[in-house]
């Protein structure tokens, strides 16, 4: 019997579909964050085959910058002595997180291409 070209050509088209076309997002689940564990389907990944989006590690510091606003009121240090507030804002102060990833926790998880290494993009909520 002689093969079907259509379904062969089908065949190569769904391979370099495969190789081509990016991985798509998967929900994880924290099992363990120290040391880290994430649960992908069926698989537990190790910290030795993640990348973890910086910011949802604990301590992550980052610099913020409130730009003044005019505002009204005033501000009373003591019974006798106030000051009018014109202007609010802070020039530049550095931010520091605290929390981190929870037991527990779900993820936006992207496997990389040869699926050796997941990279951990947010954590996720229901709305």
């Amino acid at each position: 019997m002689k093969e079907n070209p259509y379904s062969k050509m089908i065949e190569i088209m769904q391979k370099e579909s495969a190789n081509t076309n990016p991985p798509i997002t998967q929900i994880g689940k924290v099992i363990s964050p120290q040391p880290l564990i994430i649960e992908v389907g069926d698989l537990q990944v190790d910290k030795d085959n993640i990348l973890i989006a910086d910011y949802l590690l604990q301590n992550y510091k980052r610099k913020i910058k409130v730009p003044e606003s005019e505002t009204t009121g005033e501000t009373a240090e003591s019974n006798s002595h106030k000051h009018d507030v014109v202007k609010v804002g802070i020039n530049e102060v550095e931010v520091t997180f605290l929390d981190t990833l929870k037991q527990g926790d779900r993820l936006a998880v992207w496997p990389t291409e040869d699926k050796q290494t997941y990279i951990i993009v947010a954590r996720v909520v229901d709305p």
